[in-house]
């Protein structure tokens, strides 16, 4: 997809579910990334954080561009036997409850499949 195409079905996805709890939800998630860039880490453009980064090393960290992330997952770049930083590239999708290991790069345009609580 192009770029127009990407900024197309962003703006309907967010008119569509413009919900006022869904919008206060994007702004956090906004203010979430915000906050993080300003700690350190190095997030891109078009980013749904809905997950959490772990503040230790949180400059170690690279977001690329048209990332999108799960709630529940976790990016950890401590670790006391092999601390590292975690990069992943432009146009991936993470899915719910994953968790990204120090010294893990996830190649462009990936898919990370999520949790699954069997019983």
């Amino acid at each position: 997809m192009n770029k127009e195409t990407l900024e197309f079905l962003r703006d309907r996805f967010e008119s569509v579910f413009a919900s006022d709890l869904v919008a206060l939800g994007f702004k956090r998630m906004r203010r979430k990334i915000q906050r993080f860039r300003d700690m350190g880490a190095r997030i891109g453009e078009d980013v749904r954080l809905w997950g959490d980064i772990d503040y230790t090393n949180i400059h170690l960290v690279e977001i690329g561009d048209r990332v999108c992330v799960g709630g529940e997952t976790y990016i950890i770049t401590h670790c006391p036997i092999s601390p590292g930083g975690v990069k992943i590239g432009d146009d991936v999708w993470i899915g719910f409850r994953c968790i990204i290991l120090p010294n893990v790069k996830i190649g462009e345009g990936a898919l990370i499949g999520s949790y699954r609580d069997w019983e």
